[in-house]
């Protein structure tokens, strides 16, 4: 159920994951170059020698993951069902209840109610693949 959504999810914690260590090695090496560890000799087993290719490989990695989240967004804002558009606007697009009202033409008192049981049909969908994961 709603397997868009659960993707979203993957790639968006797969960006902050790269960005994360693509921030962590650009550190480490600005330290290496121009701090602390400049006048350290630096062995070529050592991790600090792959600075530079992680660096790109981060980069790269970056890349390729935002441009399948781009994808992904564009396949997803077409859905027109109700439910596919109160999760895209609430979920990737950041909006409050009261907003995807307003935007869709329904009353909160209904984007509320809708949204909750969404909510709770993708909590049980979950538990349910959790519960047939655990009897393999």
């Amino acid at each position: 159920m709603f397997e868009w959504l659960e993707s979203f999810k993957e790639i968006k914690n797969k960006i902050e994951f790269y960005q994360f260590q693509l921030e962590e090695s650009k550190a480490e090496l600005k330290r290496w170059v121009d701090g602390d560890l400049q006048k350290i000799k630096l062995e070529s087993e050592s991790l600090s020698s792959n600075l530079e290719e992680n660096i790109k490989r981060y980069t790269k990695e970056l890349e390729i993951i935002k441009d399948r989240r781009d994808k992904l967004t564009n396949l997803i804002k077409g859905f027109e069902d109700l439910d596919s558009q109160i999760l895209v606007m609430k979920y990737i697009e950041k909006k409050s209840l009261f907003e995807i009202s307003e935007d869709l033409g329904y009353s909160y008192q209904h984007i509320r109610e809708k949204h909750s049981r969404l909510v709770q049909a993708i909590k049980l969908a979950d538990k349910i693949s959790m519960d047939d994961l655990s009897e393999i």
